[in-house]
């Protein structure tokens, strides 16, 4: 076997830190991709949260206006039998 001069070490070291470089690149590209992506799910789920809470609230409006109906028409119902 021949022994590497010094020069083809350092070529070989220079070329494994290339690519280490260009492998780091690529991960930083993907996570930034991947963060980009959590920033646009973050900000969905907010305004389903939001949209959760409105029609949570609508609901309870609407089921007490309804309750309301209810019983006004249950008292006029009984009210008027006796």
């Amino acid at each position: 076997m021949s022994e590497k001069t010094q020069g083809e070490r350092l070529a070989s070291i220079e070329t494994l830190l290339t690519v280490i470089r260009d492998e780091q690149a690529k991960q930083s590209a993907k996570l930034d991709a991947l963060e980009v992506s959590h920033q646009a799910d973050k900000a969905d789920l907010a305004a389903l949260q939001n949209k959760g809470a409105g029609l949570l609230i609508g609901m309870a409006l609407a089921g007490g206006a309804a309750g309301a109906g209810i019983a006004k028409a249950m008292s006029a119902i009984f009210s008027t039998g006796g």
